[in-house]
């Protein structure tokens, strides 16, 4: 997964995959990208707290 995330990263596009990657199929990249939405969703982010100084 973090490989393909990679590749659209470095400016691939999704025509540049599917002709390097013939496995990956437009619903396999779909899912790529569904899977780290979830994954991103499911963070919990915390404001960091500044001491008076």
């Amino acid at each position: 997964m973090d490989f393909v995330l990679g590749l659209f990263g470095a400016g691939w596009t999704e025509g540049q995959v599917q002709e390097n990657y013939p496995g990956l199929t437009p619903e396999a990249i779909q899912a790529v990208f569904a899977y780290a939405a979830e994954a991103l969703a499911d963070e919990t982010l915390y404001p960091a707290r500044r001491e008076a100084g």
